[in-house]
């Protein structure tokens, strides 16, 4: 390599590196906190955690997961009081996250109360977080 050569190297290289700043942790970008949200009005777990009969948890979907998505969304289940079902699920705060956001409707749209209980909407929120540790 000539002079020229290592001096058009180390301005590219210095270049590039000011575009892409160095992280004193390389994983806070793969893994950021979630999100700071409000609490919705009027949510009110307890009660309604005592009515569920039935009441899946959310998968974390691989993909989600291999790419360290995390997010906390908030949900509001429409319930046929009569029979305790939930008929529909509306997003009241996005995961951030389409696929976490799937997964969430899939298992509060499973979710079943107790008949007559008075419930017709219950707010949930829904948390996925890095796992502190590994499963081996």
């Amino acid at each position: 390599m000539t002079r020229i050569d290592i001096a058009v190297l180390l301005v590219v290289t210095a270049i590039a590196a000011s575009q892409y700043p160095l992280r004193a942790d390389p994983q806070a970008a793969l893994s950021p906190t979630p999100p700071i949200i409000d609490i919705p009005p009027g949510a009110h777990l307890r009660k309604a955690k005592a009515l569920a009969l039935n009441a899946p948890r959310a998968e974390y979907p691989l993909e989600a997961r291999k790419h360290h998505w995390v997010g906390v969304g908030w949900f509001a289940m429409h319930v046929d009081e009569p029979t305790g079902i939930v008929t529909s699920v509306e997003i009241l705060q996005s995961t951030g996250h389409e696929i976490l956001d799937r997964a969430c409707l899939d298992a509060l749209k499973r979710w079943k109360f107790v008949p007559h209980s008075g419930l017709k909407t219950v707010k949930t929120p829904i948390t996925f977080a890095k796992p502190t540790k590994e499963k081996t």
